[in-house]
């Protein structure tokens, strides 16, 4: 997995060359859409499961949970695109070494964040929740997912190979 950085100047370079060409792609406007509405979906099943605040107080009990350093290394360039066509242009604030670069002082400045940081599920989690609300979160995720992938199989037909 790229480095921040690398994946930064990676999707950008990706999108001087291609913009025009990822703007008017019907397909990917409408696999976007998808992407958005999923995340909305994910976001609130977490709300309703109290994830955030759970995840939120075990980052401040343990130094930063689950969003540790090298979780910022799952970001690649298609997820930062990803980001963009969704009006979130994230920077990496790397001030210390031991949490993600993207997390911010109000969460993950990520919209579209990596699979596995939507995936995890510790045992805090799974203690608080029962058995038909962890079915809605995961059904949810799997949604998130399939639509992901089907953003970032589109960005790289649309793209090509990245440089």
């Amino acid at each position: 997995m790229p480095e921040p950085e690398q994946a930064m100047e990676t999707a950008r370079v990706l999108w001087e060359a291609h913009a025009e060409s990822i703007r008017r792609d019907e397909d990917l406007t409408a696999a976007v859409a998808r992407l958005a509405a999923a995340g909305r979906r994910l976001n609130a099943c977490m709300r309703a499961a109290r994830m955030d605040k759970i995840c939120r107080l075990c980052g401040e009990q343990t130094g930063g949970g689950c969003c540790s350093a090298s979780v910022a290394r799952q970001v690649d360039q298609w997820l930062l695109l990803a980001n963009r066509l969704l009006g979130c242009e994230p920077t990496p604030r790397c001030e210390d070494f031991t949490t993600c670069c993207f997390l911010g002082t109000h969460g993950c400045s990520l919209a579209v964040k990596p699979m596995l940081c939507v995936q995890y599920d510790c045992h805090a989690l799974l203690c608080s929740m029962d058995m038909q609300r962890l079915a809605q979160v995961r059904d949810a995720r799997q949604a998130l997912l399939d639509a992901w992938l089907a953003v970032a199989s589109r960005l790289e037909q649309v793209c090509g190979a990245a440089p």
